[in-house]
């Protein structure tokens, strides 16, 4: 990886800001430090090249994403099934064989809600995605491991 130097820094700075017609300011922060990301999931690519060669219809890839877009930390789901059918245009009855379709995939994870038990309560597998922090993950994988297998 290059070195990047102050005044390397500087013309990067000014060529970008040309480019933008100096309607910003732009600075080049040399100091190394770790960033804070918030709101991202991420994505293991083996998973998620099995989900797209395997027997998945486009619709559940589409409510995948869909639910990748309202995973939580620990990968639980807070919406339900009427939410996720207006939001998305689809009817109730196909959203309920979407999901079943993800659960026989072993890509969402469903259990009864402890506090009512009317309701069921979704996540979306580790294996193929987590948002949290990774020492979260391994504790749920091993916890889980043999309704998470692929």
């Amino acid at each position: 990886m290059e070195k990047i130097t102050k005044d390397k820094a500087s013309k990067i700075a000014k060529s970008v800001q040309k480019r933008l017609e100096d309607d910003y300011t732009i600075n080049v922060s040399l100091v190394r430090r770790k960033v804070r990301v918030e709101n991202f999931v991420m994505l293991f690519q083996e998973a998620v090249t099995q989900m797209l060669d395997g027997n998945i219809s486009k619709n559940g890839l589409r409510i995948f994403v869909y639910m990748l877009g309202k995973l939580e930390y620990s990968n639980h789901i807070g919406v339900d099934q009427e939410t996720i059918a207006k939001d998305n245009g689809l009817s109730l009855v196909y959203i309920k064989k979407t999901i079943k379709e993800l659960k026989d995939s072993k890509i969402l994870v469903g259990y009864q809600d402890q506090q009512d038990k009317r309701r069921n309560v979704y996540i979306i597998n580790p294996v193929i995605a987590w948002r949290g922090k990774i020492k979260h993950r391994k504790t749920f994988i091993d916890k889980n491991q043999l309704k998470l297998i692929l």
